[in-house]
């Protein structure tokens, strides 16, 4: 493999890109830089260089990650903390630290990112306190106004100016249905099938994206049952005909927990991805920047690779 010759890298770039990927437009990253546009267009042009990747391409009035730059960034706020932390004098002492961090989260990313997250950090942090919400409405509007320190959700939309997301993982979306259900003797959920059953689905974020990826592909499902959590929902479909629609990491854990068969979708829709979203005026926090590192690290490690169960057909 070929090793990258550090003494031609300006460390500088990634402060730089970390901004472009954050702010996704040059001149709000520009400012929240304090450097000139042509400056920040000129490192983007280093950096496109550098990683041999467009990196960022043009979409209305912002841009948009290529997977490439969606992939960095998933450890570019890692590297950055801890070659920073070699130049302090004085480095954040998880173990001595005090301090309270506001997190709101569906339960799916609770189950999938923060179980693991959460039983890291009382170890290690026994003095900070984590607070958990399943609340997840007026999610910038409370971030703003300091109600909420951080939100773990699917990536929606482009993050409004002044906050900061950082993509874990992307999850394809899948069917689950009861093992003895009509489906269960068949290769798989043909779409006239998924068209006419009726439906059981999760009430929110996740949901609000398989509707737009199915509106957009022409499909319409009957919903039958609204529920506010998977684990729920997973129950409901282990005992009634329901179909229910959601990421593959949750299905796989359902299917742990509940007589369910994973289906793969009848239609191939765009993954989902899960992300850690919060205000620019907490980024250097130190309390909350070391709870984030460990949100992001657990989502990173827990990321999908196909290693595990597959869909059945």
């Amino acid at each position: 493999m070929h090793k990258a010759n550090l003494r031609g890298i300006d460390l500088n770039l990634l402060v730089v890109l970390r901004a472009l990927l954050t702010e996704r437009h040059i001149t709000r990253a520009a400012e929240h830089l304090n450097m000139s546009q042509p400056a920040v267009s000129h490192a983007l042009n280093r950096l496109r260089l550098l990683f041999k990747d467009p990196l960022l391409t043009r979409s209305g009035r912002g841009m948009q990650l290529t997977p490439r730059a969606t992939e960095l960034a998933r450890t570019l706020e890692v590297v950055i903390s801890n070659v920073t932390e070699m130049f302090d004098r004085n480095p954040f002492d998880p173990a001595k630290a005090i301090g309270r961090v506001r997190i709101s989260a569906t339960e799916g990313a609770i189950s999938a990112v923060l179980l693991d997250a959460l039983a890291t950090m009382s170890i290690r942090a026994p003095g900070i306190e984590i607070d958990i919400s399943s609340e997840m409405t007026r999610i910038y509007e409370r971030l703003r106004s300091g109600e909420i320190d951080a939100a773990l959700d699917v990536f929606f939309d482009i993050p409004q100016a002044g906050f900061c997301a950082q993509p874990l993982f992307a999850n394809s979306l899948v069917c689950l249905t009861r093992k003895t259900s009509s489906h269960a003797g068949k290769k798989g959920i043909s779409l006239a099938e998924y068209s006419s059953a009726s439906h059981a689905q999760i009430i929110g974020g996740t949901n609000l994206l398989i509707e737009q990826y199915l509106r957009e592909a022409g499909i319409k499902r009957r919903i039958s049952l609204s529920l506010p959590s998977y684990a729920t929902a997973a129950a409901v479909a282990s005992r009634t005909n329901l179909i229910l629609t959601l990421p593959e990491m949750l299905a796989e854990r359902a299917a742990k927990m509940f007589p369910l068969a994973i289906k793969r979708l009848p239609l191939k829709l765009p993954k989902v991805t899960l992300a850690l979203i919060w205000h620019q005026r907490s980024d250097a926090d130190v309390v909350q920047k070391w709870v984030r590192q460990q949100i992001l690290s657990k989502g990173t490690a827990v990321a999908p690779s196909r290693a595990g169960a597959r869909p059945s057909l």
